[in-house]
């Protein structure tokens, strides 16, 4: 498997996980799920593929609001 494949069979699985949790509105969640070699290339390259948590929910992925 590359890194690439690697990277999104992570991606995959987080958010199959996040997904599978039993969270309702309120529950205090906040979080970014991202991915990078290390957390400052994670910060700094500002992934386009990342999951933003708030409140237990899922509130936006790849950009995208839910």
């Amino acid at each position: 498997m590359n890194r690439v494949s690697a990277m999104q069979a992570a991606i995959d699985e987080i958010r199959t996980k996040i997904r599978e949790r039993d969270w309702v509105p309120g529950d205090p969640a906040d979080l970014v799920i991202l991915s990078g070699e290390t957390v400052t290339s994670a910060v700094m390259d500002r992934p386009y593929d990342r999951i933003v948590v708030h409140h237990g929910r899922v509130v936006a992925e790849n950009g995208v609001l839910m």
